[in-house]
């Protein structure tokens, strides 16, 4: 550590040869500088010595035997022989207390010296002994300088620096009471906007599900109208089919009975049994062919019945969709449900066939879908 307060060009000889005897790695001590030194010319040598290149030394002695852990203590040494050193102890100082001040002075530039000197060789123990060795030297000068910080109180010299140094502290524990203030602000900003996306995300999420449960109705609305379409087509395909196999039927009947009639006639006497064997061959032949015929139409009207009831169905769906898209309140839906439902699984009279046989379960299927009065 530096003192600010001295430039290298302002230190004077003395200083300087303390400060050069301080940091020398020349075996053996010449303590003839250091006991003719006053106390002022010391902590001014220990406060402008580079810490860092001189005592601590990770970078010459290694992790394990560098005097790191010490360098928050040789700070704290060379603040307190800066302010020490700014004072004219010489002038101020009462004679007692100024003799135990350069003692102790004088064995903290003794330890701050074998720190410097400290080889790898010599070991960890006595790293350690160095570094217990400058706390105790740390503390003799701190309790000789007290009763001196006292008297140069009364005096008002260190007075005016502890008011001026209780100022900047004041000043910078309110700048950092802004900062952390601001910081707050920022933070609550931050928290406020997060919580802004959130609910928007939240919203996103909920019309997305709204989305996607409407085309999923859609959806299936759309398969089973399409299912009932596909049905009608299926139907009407085989109604046409039937049809034509019945008038193809009745062509080939009428052409057949022709020929029995006309070309193989009845003999003259019915107790003939070659005219009643040849007569009841006929009438085979047009009850086989009238039966077909009926078969062929009652098919027909089966199959065309399915078609027009599932066309009646694809249509229900296709107005239920329609009914849905443009109204997605729920009474609205349930009602156009409802009617949906009847439209699909009720009998339907096409006048083709009869209903009779299919009332009872569509009656039932009805009861069943219809809202009971204790949900509406």
């Amino acid at each position: 550590m530096k003192l600010q307060v001295d430039p290298e060009e302002s230190l004077t000889e003395e200083v300087q040869e303390l400060r050069a005897e301080l940091v020398s790695t020349r075996p053996g001590t010449d303590d003839s500088t250091l006991l003719a030194a006053s106390p002022t010319a010391i902590c001014r040598a220990i406060a402008t010595a580079d810490a860092s290149a001189h005592f601590v030394r990770k970078a010459a002695l290694g992790e394990l035997l560098s005097f790191e852990a010490a360098a928050e203590q040789l700070a704290t040494t060379q603040a307190l022989c800066g302010v020490i050193a700014g004072r004219p102890l010489e002038l101020i100082a009462p004679s007692d207390p100024y003799d135990r001040l350069l003692e102790s002075l004088q064995a903290l530039f003794r330890s701050l010296r074998a720190i410097n000197r400290f080889s790898p060789d010599d070991g960890r123990p006595a790293r350690d002994d160095r570094i217990e060795e400058l706390k105790t030297a740390h503390r003799g000068v701190l309790q000789s300088f007290i009763p001196i910080a006292g008297y140069l109180v009364l005096t008002g010299d260190v007075g005016a620096e502890l008011e001026a140094r209780a100022s900047q502290m004041t000043e910078s524990i309110s700048a950092t009471a802004q900062a952390i203030r601001k910081e707050a602000d920022d933070q609550a900003s931050e928290l406020t906007a997060l919580v802004e996306r959130a609910r928007e995300a939240a919203a996103s999420a909920e019309r997305l599900r709204d989305t996607a449960a409407a085309s999923s109705e859609d959806a299936t609305i759309s398969r089973f109208s399409r299912d009932f379409q596909d049905e009608a087509k299926s139907h009407g395909m085989f109604a046409i089919g039937w049809l034509v196999f019945a008038v193809v039927s009745i062509v080939a009947l009428a052409f057949l009975s022709d020929l029995l009639i006309k070309r193989w006639p009845l003999g003259e006497s019915l107790d003939d049994p070659e005219t009643l064997q040849f007569l009841l061959l006929k009438g085979s032949i047009a009850g086989a062919g009238f039966i077909l015929i009926v078969a062929a139409l009652r098919m027909f009207r089966a199959e065309r019945h399915l078609q027009v009831m599932n066309k009646h169905r694809y249509r229900a769906l296709s107005t239920f969709q329609a009914f849905v898209e443009n109204a997605r309140e729920d009474p609205t839906r349930d009602a156009v449900l409802l009617e949906t439902t009847r439209a699909i699984f009720a009998p339907g009279s096409t006048g083709l066939i009869g209903v009779d046989g299919d009332s009872g379960s569509s009656t039932t299927l009805l009861e069943i879908l219809r809202p009971s009065p204790r949900q509406s």
